[in-house]
């Protein structure tokens, strides 16, 4: 009897191997090695997942996950940023808003 492989259709961009001692996993190391091999420090995106419940039943329970991913690119008008996804994929995302220093908040009466 042969021994039968099977392979799965689509890996997610979203899972990777784990490296102790870094919060990046050994397919974004790689890739970061690849795309930009003269940098020796990358900006962070935080990128929040959420895991659909283990039990079809329970709809009310979901499990978020935050992983790091590096930024390699930004858009010119800093709207967009390309990020290494954990499996090592490159995914441009919305660039996150963040309010100007200054800023104040409105106080309403």
């Amino acid at each position: 009897m042969s021994e039968r492989w099977i392979a799965p259709s689509k890996v997610s961009a979203w899972e990777g191997s784990p490296v102790e001692g870094s919060h990046y996993t050994r397919q974004q190391l790689e890739a970061m090695k690849r795309e930009r091999p003269h940098w020796t420090r990358f900006s962070d995106r935080s990128v929040t997942l959420t895991a659909q419940p283990r039990d079809a039943w329970d709809t009310t329970h979901s499990e978020h996950v935050v992983v790091m991913c590096p930024i390699i690119a930004w858009t010119k008008d800093k709207s967009r940023v390309l990020i290494i996804a954990p499996a090592g994929d490159k995914i441009w995302l919305p660039a996150k808003k963040s309010p100007p220093p200054n800023a104040r908040k409105r106080r309403t009466p």
